[in-house]
């Protein structure tokens, strides 16, 4: 059975760069268990930063995408 991961991502309008994963201060990807799991964190993030009303997976370059 495959286990399925998460990442966040900003895709690029550069052809030569598809996407770029969110990731840690150190340079890690950083993978979440579920969807749901993905869209919480970026909701938090918002929330924490005094952004909540702002619905950032409507923008076209802010995906949730599945990784093997």
């Amino acid at each position: 059975m495959k286990k399925n991961n998460y990442i966040i991502a900003l895709l690029s309008t550069d052809k030569d760069i598809m996407l770029e994963p969110l990731a840690t201060f150190s340079g890690d990807t950083m993978y979440f268990k579920t969807e749901r799991d993905a869209k919480d964190y970026v909701d938090k993030l918002l929330d924490r930063n005094g952004l909540g009303d702002i619905e950032a997976f409507e923008m076209e370059a802010l995906k949730i995408i599945r990784v093997q």
